[in-house]
């Protein structure tokens, strides 16, 4: 009744016996589609994901319950929608069981949000040819370098984070203090 995330019932062939409103409303389907047991969680799963959902029956099988998964299901007007899925059976030989649905739609738009800026900002630095890297402020060890830092500085990103010092050779001698100036006024 919380409706915070999808549940729905069904069995192992794919009949949804039950569904609270918030699976519904993910799936744009209506209590009478349950009801008249329309509704499968077999047509609701790409073809792409069937491996997933079988791998997922068998897990149901040996344990009673399968690990969640990302996946994707069919909304009535056949648009996608990107989900979260875990579910347990009511009883580890039964043939029922209850399986929870978390809507991902908004997390794969910030995601993708994400990476489009992040490729915009790695773009504007390759044109700039300026680069960004992040360092602890207590323990002074670099958390993150940018392509374009690693390009600028001549270190292989394959060999993980340079070190402060690894950085600080690269300076020449007669800079150093006035380097370590601004750094220490950023």
């Amino acid at each position: 009744d919380a409706n915070i995330l999808g549940i729905c019932i069904s069995n192992l062939e794919g009949a949804i016996i039950e569904a609270n409103e918030a699976f519904l409303r993910m799936l744009q389907y209506s209590r009478e589609d349950v009801v008249s047991r329309r509704l499968r969680w077999t047509d609701l799963t790409p073809a792409e994901w069937r491996e997933q959902n079988e791998r997922s029956v068998a897990e149901l099988h040996s344990t009673g319950a399968f690990h969640p998964v990302e996946k994707e299901y069919f909304r009535k007007d056949g648009s996608r929608v990107p989900v979260l899925v875990g579910g347990a059976l009511f009883e580890k030989s039964g043939n029922e069981g209850v399986v929870f649905a978390l809507d991902l739609t908004e997390r794969k738009r910030t995601e993708e949000a994400l990476r489009r800026d992040e490729a915009w900002l790695a773009q504007a630095q390759r044109l700039s040819h300026t680069g960004t890297w992040v360092m602890h402020g207590i323990t002074r060890r670099f958390l993150y370098w940018s392509d374009e830092s690693y390009r600028i500085w001549g270190f292989d990103p394959l060999q993980g984070l340079p070190s402060r010092e690894d950085m600080w050779g690269r300076i020449h001698p007669d800079d150093r203090e006035r380097v370590w100036g601004l750094v220490q006024e950023a």
